[in-house]
This record gives C-alpha cells, sequence and structure tokens, in this order.
C-alpha cells in the first residue's frame, strides 16, 4: 500500500484548491477566503480559510458551526472517504508521490495502525500517571497498588492525549489525531470562539474521553504471552459520581460484548492448573474490579463488563472449555452483584451456559436479603481478604455459597432473587406445593438448557451435592420412569370435581368482569347442587367431543346494545355494540375446558425440556415470580432477546394469571386474568421503556383492528388454538384431564381435529342470543365469523390470534435494530398491543410506515383489518411523546388506592394521545370515585355534571354517575314509595345531562333507563365502594339508607315503568336480578319476580335454576308448579339433570 508524508502533504496542498476541486464555491472578502459550510446547512458562506503560517498547516474554521481542520478533514467529510483513502484523493489530485518509510506509523492494515497507536496511548498513560493520587484510591479500596500497577491501572486527572499531542509533528499528529478519534480516546470539539484567525490549540478542538479524572484500564486481549489492548475503560475516582457522571466510561469505539475482562491473564491461570491435572475454576463477574479482586487473592476471573453475555464473549469460553488441555474438571462460576438486577443477570447467564460440554456451571449464591451484612458485589464482599495470608480465607469463604448453576434457576422459579429460600431451615420451611413446582419447573428448565448431556448423568450429579435441594431435584430428574411429574398430593388439583369447583369460581368472578349484569342467583343454585351440575358439565363436553354430537346452550345468551360513543349521530346510534353474556352454566363449561388447556398440571419431564403447556398458546403470568411468559408456536414471542432489551412480552391485554388459574390465590373480578389495572401499567411502562430506547426522536402511530370480535373467523381459531392443541396432544399424548373430563382419547387420534374443533366452535360461534333490538326473538350468530363478546373465552382466544402478528413486529424489531460501537444494541422500532390497540413507534417516518405495512400485510392474511386509530400523535422527543400517550387516560404513578383511573372491562375501547380539555375522562372517572363524595352527597350533581362535559367521556361510564346519582337519592330523603325515588332520579339526571348534545337521543332509544338500572345494581352490590379488590368500609348511616332504598326496589311495582325502546328484555332481566339482589341486601321477604317468558320452553339446566330460586322463595306448598308443565327442550349431556326433573315432578304430582 501506498504510504505518504502527510506532513508535507499538508504543506504542499493549497487549501483553496481543495475546496475548488471539491466543487465547492468560494469568495473572497477583502483577505479572507470564504465558502458554504460543508458540515451544516449553510446558506451564507461561513467557513473561512487560512493559509499555512509557521508550524500551522492550511486549515479552515466555520463561525457559524465550529467545524475545523485541515484539508483531509474536508476530503473526509465532502467525500465520505476514511482518513487513508483521502490522504490518497489528494495526493492524486496533486501529483503528491508516495514514499517508502519502512517505520511509517501507518502500517498496512487497520489492526497495526491501531495497536500503534494504543500503544502511544498507554506510554502517556504511564508517563502522566499520577501515582500519589492512584495510592490513596487504592488505599480507600484496599488494593495493592503494585498489583493494580501491573494489571495497567494508571491514574489520570486531565487530558494527557491531547496535551501530548501538540509536541507531535504536524503529519504524525493528523495520523495519530484521526486513529484516536476512531477509537473513542479523544473526541472533537465544536467550537464557537470570534478569534480573528480561527486558530485553535488542540486543547480547544480536541477533549480525551478521560478527562474529567479517572482511573484508566486498559482492556487486553489475546494469550497471555503476547497480548494487545483492544479498548479502555475509565473509573472515576470517586466511589460515588456526581449526578450525571457515569461510574465506568468505555472508550465509544470498543465493542464490549465481543471481549471479556483479564482473559489473558484468568485464562493462563486455568490452563496451569488444568495442565497439572488440578480442577479449575473460572469466576465470571460484572465489573472491572470484581475480576481484580479475585485475580488478587488467587481466583482466575474474568469480567462480562455489564450482566448480558456477548456473543464474542460466549464463544470466547466455549472455545476455552472445549480445547484447553487436561483431564481435571473445570468449572465456570457465576458471581454477579447482589442486587435484583445481578440475580435476573446470573439466571439468564446460567440458562445460556448449561448446555455447555465439557465445563459444569456453578453460582456463588448469596442469601443477601436475608443476611443484610453481606456486601452488594464481590469486589465489597472479599475485600476483608486483601492481607497476604488471606487467599486461603478468601477461598473457604467462597466455597460457603458455592451451588450448582442450577440453583438460580430454582430460586428464579421460587420468585426470589438470591438464594435466601434455598438455605436450610428456610427450604425445608417451604409449602410443599410451593417447593415441589418449583423443582418441577426447575427439572423442566434444566432438560431443556442441558442439551447434548444425559439427563441419568445430571440427575447423579445433583443427588451427590449436599444440598437438599439439590438432591431433590436430582431424584425428581431421574425418575426412572422418564416421563412422570412429582406425585405428591396438593401439587395440583388432580381430582375432577375440585378441579370443577376451580373452573366454577374462576368463570363466576368472570362473569363479573363485564357490562352485563352476574346472575347471582345461578350461580348459587350451581355451587350449591355442584354434584349435580358437575357431573351434568362434563356429560355435556363428552358428548360434543366423544360422541360426535353437536354443543347446545343451556339457554340463550342474554345479550345488550350498547352505542359506541356519546353523540346524536343516527348513523352511529344505528350501528351499537353487542355485548352477550352465557348462561352461568355454559360459562363454567368455558372456563373447564380454559383449565385443561391452560393448566401445567399435564407438563411432564422429557429430554427436550418441552412440555404441553408450552405449546399452548398464552401470555403467562405469574404473579408469586412476578415474570411474564409467552406461550405456543411462536419461537421469537416465547424467547425474548434480553441483550437487545426486548420486552418479554408485547401482548398485555388478558394475560392468564397462572397462580389464580392453578387455584393458589384467590380471584379478582377478571376471573383467571390478571387485575387490568397491572395489565395497564406494563403496557404502559413498556411504551415508555421502547420509546426511550429508541430516541431522541420518536414517530408514533396507533392502529386498531377494525371490528375485531366480529372479524374473527373459524379457521383462525382453529389455527390459533386448535393446530397448536393437536401438536401438543401429538407430542405429549393425551392428557388424564382431558380423558376424564372431556372423553378424548388417544386411540381417537383421527377424529381430535372434528371433536376440538366441533366442541370449540360451538362454544364460540352461531350462539343462540335474545335480540336486543326486538323483544321475545331470539337470533343465532354466523356460524363462521365474529365470536361473542363477552366471555372470558372470548377475551382469550383474542388475544392469541393476534400473536401472528405480534411475531412479525418481533421480527421486524430484530431486524431493524442497529448495534452501537460500543457492542449495545439501540431499537429503531417499537411495538406493544393491547387486546387490539396497538402502538408503534420508530424513529423515522419512512420505517414506521414500513412497520405499519408489514403488520397491516399480516393481518390482512387474518382477515383482520388494522386502520389508524384516534387523533395523530406528533413526533417528538421520549417524554414529549409519552406524554401524549399518558395524558389524561394513563396511569399516574400515585394515586389514592380506590381511584382506580381504569374502568370497564377490556373489551370496550381505549383511548389516549387525543387533544385534552381542562375535564377529561381520566379526571371525570377521578371525580366519579371520589370518596368525599359518600359523606357529603350534596356535592354529587356538580361532580357529576363535570364528568359528563369530558368530550372523551365513553358510554359506559354513565354506569358510574348513575350509581353516585341513586346514591345521593338514597342519602337526602328517606323516600316514602319507589316512584318518589324514581322521580328524584330523574330529575337529577336530566340535571346533570342538561345542554349535552346526545341526550335526547339517548333518551329515544332507552339508553338512560339501562345507565339507571346499572347504577342502581351497582349501588345495591354488598358493598359498592369499591375498586380492583379495594374498598372502603361503610359507615352504618350510609349502609342504613342504602337498605331503605333497597327496600323500595324489592316492591313488585318498582320497575314497572321501566320500559326503554331498544334493550327491554335485557334492562327488565336486570332489573329482576336487582330486585333479588336488594332483597338479599334489606332482607326482605324473598317473592318470585314473573316470568318473562312463560311460554318458552327451557332446557333441564335452565329449569332446575328456575325451580331452585322458587324453592329458596318457598311462599306455597308448590313453590315449582308454575314450571311443572313447561316444555323442556333437550340438549346433549343433560340426562342426569332432566332425571332430577323428573323425580322432582313425580314428588310435587304425589
Amino acid at each position: 500500500m501506498d504510504r505518504y508524508d502527510i506532513g508535507e502533504l499538508l504543506t504542499k496542498v493549497p487549501l483553496e484548491d481543495v475546496v475548488a476541486r471539491l466543487g465547492i464555491e468560494t469568495e473572497r472578502r477583502g483577505g479572507t477566503t470564504r465558502a458554504l459550510c460543508p458540515f451544516h446547512q449553510d446558506t451564507r458562506p461561513s467557513l473561512n480559510l487560512y493559509p499555512a503560517e509557521g508550524n500551522s498547516p492550511a486549515h479552515y474554521h466555520c463561525f457559524a458551526c465550529g467545524a475545523h481542520g485541515s484539508a483531509i478533514d474536508l476530503v473526509k467529510q465532502v467525500e465520505g472517504l476514511e482518513f487513508l483513502p483521502a490522504v490518497q484523493w489528494l495526493a492524486r489530485q496533486f501529483n503528491i508521490r508516495p514514499i517508502r518509510i519502512q517505520n511509517s506509523r501507518r502500517g498496512q492494515n487497520s489492526t497495526a495502525a491501531s495497536e500503534t497507536t494504543q500503544q502511544f496511548a498507554q506510554r502517556i498513560f504511564n508517563a502522566r500517571h499520577d501515582a500519589d493520587q492512584f495510592q490513596r484510591w487504592c488505599d480507600e479500596r484496599s488494593f495493592d497498588p503494585a498489583f493494580l500497577h501491573e494489571q495497567g491501572l494508571r491514574c489520570i486527572t486531565r487530558s494527557v492525549l491531547v496535551e501530548s499531542l501538540q509536541t507531535v509533528p504536524a503529519g504524525e499528529r493528523a495520523v495519530l489525531i484521526d486513529e484516536l478519534l476512531s477509537l473513542g480516546l479523544i473526541k472533537r470539539l465544536r467550537s464557537y470562539s470570534a478569534t480573528t484567525q480561527g486558530k485553535l490549540d488542540l486543547v480547544d478542538q480536541f477533549q480525551d474521553c478521560f478527562y474529567d479524572g479517572r482511573i484508566v484500564i486498559p482492556i487486553r486481549s489475546g494469550v497471555a504471552s503476547r497480548t494487545e489492548v483492544v479498548g479502555f475503560a475509565g473509573r472515576a475516582l470517586q466511589s460515588v459520581p456526581p449526578e450525571g457522571v457515569p461510574k465506568y466510561l468505555l472508550t465509544p469505539g470498543f465493542e464490549k460484548s465481543e471481549y471479556l475482562f483479564n482473559e489473558p491473564e484468568a485464562f493462563k491461570a486455568v490452563t496451569h492448573a488444568l495442565k497439572n491435572n488440578q480442577p479449575a475454576k473460572l469466576y465470571l463477574v460484572e465489573g472491572f474490579l470484581d475480576a481484580l479482586r479475585l485475580q488478587s487473592l488467587g481466583q482466575p476471573s474474568v469480567a462480562l463488563m455489564g450482566i448480558s453475555l456477548g456473543k464474542g464473549q460466549f464463544e470466547r469460553l466455549t472455545n476455552f472449555s472445549q480445547k484447553v488441555a487436561g483431564t481435571a474438571p473445570l468449572e465456570y462460576s457465576i458471581f454477579f452483584d447482589n442486587d435484583a438486577a445481578g440475580f435476573h443477570g446470573a439466571d439468564r447467564l446460567a440458562r445460556g451456559l448449561l448446555g455447555l460440554i465439557g465445563v459444569e456451571i456453578r453460582w456463588v449464591g448469596m442469601p443477601w436479603r436475608t443476611e443484610p451484612a453481606l456486601c452488594k458485589d464481590p469486589d465489597s464482599c472479599l475485600r476483608e481478604f486483601s492481607e497476604l495470608s488471606a487467599p486461603d480465607e478468601a477461598d473457604a469463604w467462597l466455597k460457603r455459597f458455592d451451588l450448582p448453576a442450577e440453583a438460580v434457576l430454582l430460586a428464579s422459579a421460587l420468585g426470589s432473587q438470591d438464594a435466601s429460600q434455598l438455605y436450610m431451615p428456610r427450604w425445608g420451611q417451604l409449602a410443599p406445593i410451593t417447593r415441589e413446582r418449583a423443582l418441577f419447573r426447575t427439572a423442566l428448565a434444566v432438560s431443556k438448557l442441558h442439551g447434548r448431556r444425559s439427563p441419568e448423568g445430571i440427575a447423579a450429579r445433583l443427588q451427590e451435592s449436599s444440598w437438599v435441594w439439590a438432591k431433590e431435584l436430582g431424584s425428581m430428574m431421574g425418575d426412572p420412569s422418564g416421563g412422570t411429574r412429582p406425585s405428591s398430593r396438593g401439587m395440583f388439583l388432580d381430582e375432577r370435581n375440585p378441579r370443577a369447583a376451580l373452573a366454577r369460581a374462576l368463570a363466576y368472578h368472570g362473569s363479573r368482569r363485564g357490562e352485563l349484569p352476574c346472575d347471582e342467583d345461578a350461580w348459587q343454585t350451581l355451587s350449591g347442587n355442584e354434584r349435580l351440575f358437575d357431573q351434568t358439565a362434563f356429560a355435556r363436553l363428552q358428548a360434543t367431543v366423544a360422541q360426535a354430537k353437536p354443543w347446545r346452550q343451556a339457554a340463550p345468551f342474554d345479550a345488550v346494545h350498547l352505542p359506541r360513543k356519546l353523540t346524536a349521530d343516527p348513523k352511529v346510534l344505528a350501528d351499537p355494540r353487542l355485548k352477550v353474556m352465557p348462561h352461568p352454566a355454559d360459562l363454567h363449561v368455558q372456563q373447564i375446558l380454559l383449565n385443561e388447556l391452560l393448566t401445567q398440571r399435564h407438563d411432564r419431564l422429557s429430554a427436550s425440556g418441552n412440555a404441553f403447556s408450552s405449546s399452548i398458546p398464552a401470555v403467562r403470568w405469574y404473579a408469586s415470580r412476578q415474570a411474564v411468559e409467552v406461550t405456543g408456536p411462536f419461537h421469537l414471542l416465547n424467547e425474548p432477546d434480553i441483550e437487545r432489551g426486548e420486552p418479554e412480552t408485547l401482548s398485555f391485554g388478558y394475560q392468564v394469571d397462572m397462580d389464580v388459574l392453578e387455584g393458589d390465590k384467590t380471584p379478582s373480578d377478571q376471573g383467571m386474568f390478571r387485575p387490568f389495572g397491572q395489565c395497564w401499567r406494563a403496557f404502559m411502562a413498556c411504551l415508555s421503556d421502547q420509546c426511550h430506547a429508541i430516541g431522541p426522536r420518536v414517530h408514533v402511530l396507533r392502529l386498531d383492528a377494525k371490528r375485531y370480535y366480529d372479524s374473527i373467523q373459524r379457521y383462525l381459531v382453529r389455527d390459533a388454538l386448535l393446530a397448536p392443541l393437536k401438536n401438543a396432544l401429538t407430542t405429549h399424548g393425551v392428557p388424564s384431564g382431558f380423558r376424564g373430563m372431556l372423553g378424548l382419547n388417544d386411540a381417537d387420534a383421527p377424529d381430535w381435529d372434528a371433536a376440538l374443533e366441533r366442541l370449540v366452535s360451538g362454544l364460540v360461534f352461531e350462539y343462540e342470543y335474545r335480540d336486543p333490538g326486538a323483544g321475545g326473538t331470539n337470533r343465532h350468530s354466523d356460524a363462521v365469523m365474529g365470536i361473542a363478546q363477552g366471555p372470558v373465552l372470548s377475551a382469550y382466544l383474542g388475544t392469541i390470534a393476534l400473536f401472528p402478528v405480534d411475531e412479525v413486529a418481533r421480527r421486524f424489531m430484530r431486524e431493524t435494530a442497529e448495534k452501537e460501537p460500543d457492542g449495545r444494541w439501540r431499537q429503531r422500532a417499537g411495538y406493544a398491543r393491547y387486546v387490539d390497540d396497538i402502538v408503534l413507534f420508530a424513529d423515522s417516518q419512512e420505517l414506521l410506515k414500513k412497520l405499519r405495512e408489514v403488520l397491516q400485510a399480516k393481518s390482512s392474511e387474518l382477515s383482520i383489518y388494522l386502520i389508524h386509530k384516534g387523533d395523530r400523535v406528533r413526533a417528538g422527543s421520549p417524554d414529549q411523546v409519552m406524554r401524549q400517550l399518558n395524558e389524561g387516560r394513563g396511569l399516574a404513578v400515585s394515586v389514592p388506592a380506590w381511584e382506580t383511573p381504569i374502568v370497564g372491562d377490556g373489551d370496550s375501547d381505549w383511548s389516549f394521545g387525543d387533544d385534552i380539555s381542562q375535564v377529561d375522562r381520566q379526571c371525570a372517572l377521578q371525580l366519579l370515585r371520589h370518596p368525599g363524595l359518600i359523606g357529603d352527597p350534596l356535592l354529587i350533581v356538580t361532580q357529576v355534571k363535570a364528568a359528563i362535559s369530558a368530550p372523551d367521556l365513553r358510554p359506559n361510564d354513565l354506569g358510574l354517575c348513575a350509581r353516585l346519582l341513586w346514591w345521593q337519592v338514597a342519602a337526602t330523603e328517606l323516600w316514602s314509595n319507589g316512584k318518589a325515588a324514581w322521580q328524584c332520579f330523574e330529575g337529577l339526571w336530566k340535571e346533570v345531562c342538561a345542554g349535552q348534545p346526545w341526550v335526547e337521543a339517548f333518551e329515544q332509544r332507552g339508553y338512560n333507563w339501562l345507565y339507571a338500572v346499572e347504577g342502581l345494581d351497582r349501588l345495591m352490590d354488598p358493598n359498592p365502594w369499591q375498586a380492583n379488590g379495594l374498598q372502603l368500609k361503610e359507615r352504618d348511616e350510609h349502609r342504613s339508607r342504602r337498605i331503605h332504598l333497597a327496600g323500595l326496589v324489592c316492591q313488585p311495582t318498582f320497575f314497572v315503568d321501566v320500559r326503554p325502546a331498544e334493550n327491554l328484555e335485557h334492562v327488565q332481566r336486570r332489573a329482576r336480578l336487582v330486585a333479588r339482589k336488594a332483597r338479599r341486601l334489606s332482607h326482605a321477604e324473598l317473592l318470585v319476580p314473573p316470568d318473562m317468558h312463560a311460554e318458552e320452553h327451557l332446557t333441564a339446566i335452565e329449569w332446575l335454576c328456575h325451580a331452585s330460586h322458587a324453592i329458596a322463595a318457598a311462599s306455597t306448598n308448590n313453590p315449582i308448579a308454575a314450571l311443572i308443565n313447561r316444555q323442556l327442550t333437550r340438549i346433549p349431556g343433560d340426562n342426569l339433570a332432566y332425571g332430577v326433573i323428573e323425580q322432582l315432578k313425580r314428588a310435587q304430582t304425589r
């Protein structure tokens, strides 16, 4: 390669000619030549050109942007070239011939040049080392200064590299500056000095990376006999640096993910031990001083320079373990910081290394949560062993906490963040169910992670351990039957009847999450006669699955038309949202199916580590260990890349709470789902994290699936759920629960597809419901398109149906991410979804458009169409964008426990990011939930009126308004009759709604009655002042007022005038349920309200529910007389229920 004397070239090349040959026009003003500056958007020439003067070569200076440099710098900028090509360009342009210099600083390749430059830097660091300051710093940390000096550490207190460059000849200086800039050891400053000639000293143009006073730590690679410096780190001199000052700085061009700090020395020590047939251990730590502390104590150690293991680092550890000589055992021991981040990093690292062959993985697991005296990091923990006689003591101390690496997986499965629970006696004090589930989860993970290693060998090694938990884990993994799980009773609910009871409890709580009323009487009937209805549920399932009979409902679904927004627009009001709710017996069957699909009870140990539950698509929330997992046939969703900072999940609506599903925790009013307030907070946190990762300028787009639940087709349900389910059945066999509860057997494999599709499709498609718009008429939904919006099963299906879109988004985010010079990944695009509400981020409008097109293309394959939603969210900084997304609709950092800003069932639309007025929905919801309104009801009208004025209020918020107005009715006067109470309510309702443009249109359709009855239903709850499981204690005087109103509601004539034009049957049915709830509250005489469908045929299940309520009323000697002659419609699997009816009829006629 041609070489040039850079100094000679800069002296001979006229700068004005260079500018001309670059095509930049110049002009002369007096004695100064100026040009348009190529370093910024220049419209008036501001780049001044100065000729060579003395030892200073010709140079340019821009007084607008501060750009300053030589002809080489100008060519690099304009032509987009590196240093050497720019030199060659100048040489060709001006016919400057190369020279032969044997010892030229510039070598034939960049590696040699980098080595020479780094040697220069190390020489300067050696020469400018502040020994006194270094001594004090070492003394504070109990380090031997001679040891650290031998390792290359130096104390630098100012910009010594830039200072040293001033004495270097111009040509050599230009080369060094270019190389130091590329390595990140110095950085260019932009000066806006108004000096006449623009003659800046080097200290005005450049600054050291470690200018602020640091301990400089060289990072070397290679074998100990021949190493090279590949980068530098600078540690702040202060133990706790000032705010905004990083404790550690790495040179910007250094890719830390490719190297291990202290690798030459540590690998040399391990190699020496193994060659001498001695066991060797290599510690893997986070920080530089951790590795140096262990090395000083004779413990070989390398630092990852963080908690993530990069690809290059993994390859170095793998290659070393495979190529190192000797037959003695080799161990890699993970020794991370004692904090949550260190624990999670150790967990990920153990999972990444457990598959290595030829090395055993260990973990230094400390019980730092129960022993606060333990220090935070390895350096601090081992500082007391710094004396010359201490290495043996340090070794003994380390052995105390030495655990097999499987321990960190077990601690994680327990939901812990340290090893406290693995030490006796705490391990023995854990509940057996907790212990065994964690062991089983760990056994599955270990089987999967150990790759080609023999499971028997792993089990034997663990059983030989002195740790009790390790022996138990080894025993579980060494089960000779190979495919079983622990058989101890209580680990899961194994019997059919307890599982059916759990499903009934979850279904009941899930039925309370929606906008339709919960039939408390029917649920009490199912619970009070659980054996009868459980056996009937099993028989109905088996009739459809095993006997190939069609699925039939227990009763038509309750249905209601809800307005999509508060408007008088007839087109919008003519297109309401249909919400339905199945009969409790049908909800119970749906929940039995969901529990059997999603439980981990079917999981068995296998050589692959895969389990039945991992094949079933779901977003699973483990509250006990605060973790989210995505399962199903979506690899990119199942295993997020932590190194890239990918979130655990991209889907946040309807996460399955596994602790609730397995019966370990009491369910909330969300049934089997994680409370939606928690889901929403996680959603907003994910949006914020992604937004800040993309910064500094973020573009945003919101998408929504058009008529989502109405668009889900039968084939999509088959592909989303039934295909993975069949694969799980084929791979793992038919679980006992599927055989006992569904009647599915291994021998029926050819018929699985038809049987499962017949059941699932029967549950969600072509359902019969009472038409809200036509009194007394039942209708059927479409047979192939549109699932019921309301039931828990539909919410689950709606979540997993968009998993393919989530996976495409994850792939796009991964493919567009960029790797920074320091090895870290920067995300350029982001995505998160709450059911069908999608938010997209990107660092440019073009990338945002590409992401949208990719997602829309995938969703259209599913016959789901993503459309733009809401007002435009303006691009801006991450904080500006999140402010738009969060203002008025998001969750505040801290709100009163019962003032929950999120309401609704999660099916209805979520909205944020629009232009916000003074009173927005978020403010309105807090007004409607303010505890002061309970004690001072006269404030209610003012507050409700202000809330209703919020332009973004939703129709489903009107129920909250009505509840408060009913409370004012109850609290302000003891009404003598129901008609007077209704007149008071109607007056208050008209007062708070006065002036609203939608009022008249709503009244024409009877929505005012709909929300009035809903508000009364809420007030009749046992404790109406609650949210998300938290409630205010009700005062006695307040309760007495509610009881008085409940006594009026009980009267047969209370709802006689409630006859809305729309939703008549739904409102009257809800009125009957409210009356029953009021009777329970007021302890009034139980009277059976008139049956609206006296001529309608009943199924056996529905008949028994009516009979149960009639018998409970017991106002006559013949309580079921009205039911005796009702026509019965037989459905598959109702034999037992039908037989009970026949017995009741015979007993009644005796």
